[in-house]
């Protein structure tokens, strides 16, 4: 498939996490359901596995709706970037060379920008289970646009938010408004204006971090499989499972080595695995 590389790693983690939510679908749905004291804790187990199965189709779902609207868009944007390069090429190989008297040199023009252009994030709605990767991708839109005050920082993540999480910042904002309205502020409101994104990055960070996630990505790569993945794209995987556990590349050969097609383990044997696999 012809895409843009940007567009390839966008493509390539949404079905490394559409992998990730196929295993947890099945994982739920192998769920035993205990023989309990009353048929009311029955019931409460059995609505609370449903609930749970459920959630996951509709996160799969969507996932893969997504998926689908992401190829056919990065398919659209590699046609107009073919298509901008050969109408440059031929406008630039048709110009007739013109023989002119000698002139001064002209200024040379600024060259144009060749920063990466890069979408806004999903809507954030408060779900903990995306908030680490809302949050990194709302960094990334910051950092590739060039938006270093703290009060437009704050008030693009508030842009980027729908129902509970906005109901949150909504709140946030409220506070802030009346701390900026103190005056003379305190030592205490002084210091949280000089680092105002930082701190509101904490308060975001209490309210929507699983407190668990780590004890989550560590038993997701204790799982993890390559399955049908491309070795390439299994290592990034990998990789991102391990960063987001908070576990040294280093002390993971042996969960890394378990987790390959066997036909990779006959031909490969590190005896560790190198700070870049590639």
């Amino acid at each position: 498939m012809n895409i843009l590389e940007t567009d390839r790693y966008d493509i390539m983690m949404l079905e490394s996490e559409i992998k990730e939510w196929e295993r947890d679908l099945l994982d739920a749905r192998s769920v035993v359901l205990p023989s309990g004291p009353t048929p009311t804790a029955v019931q409460a187990a059995q609505i609370a596995k449903d609930k749970t199965i459920a959630d996951l189709k509709a996160k799969l779902d969507t996932g893969r709706r997504d998926l689908r609207t992401m190829v056919r868009d990065a398919k659209d944007a590699y046609a107009k970037w073919v298509a901008t390069a050969a109408t440059s090429s031929t406008s630039t190989s048709s110009t007739a060379p013109v023989t002119t008297a000698p002139t001064a040199p002209a200024a040379v023009a600024a060259p144009a920008s060749n920063k990466m252009k890069i979408a806004d994030p999903e809507r954030f709605g408060g779900d903990v289970e995306s908030y680490d990767a809302f949050k990194l991708q709302c960094l990334d839109v910051l950092s590739l646009r060039d938006i270093t005050n703290d009060d437009k920082k704050i008030r693009y993540f508030g842009s980027r938010m729908y129902g509970m999480a906005l109901e949150w910042y909504q709140m946030y904002a409220k506070v802030r408004t009346s701390n900026l309205a103190m005056a003379p502020a305190t030592p205490e409101e002084t210091e949280r204006r000089t680092r105002e994104f930082h701190y509101f990055e904490q308060e975001m960070d209490e309210q929507f971090r699983d407190p668990l996630a780590v004890q989550s990505y560590r038993s997701k790569l204790r799982r993890a499989e390559q399955g049908n993945m491309s070795f390439p794209n299994y290592i990034t995987y990998f990789e991102n499972l391990a960063i987001k556990a908070n576990m040294d590349l280093d002390t993971q050969t042996g969960t890394f080595m378990e987790s390959l097609q066997p036909e990779i383990l006959q031909t490969w044997h590190p005896t560790s695995i190198p700070s870049t696999w590639r």
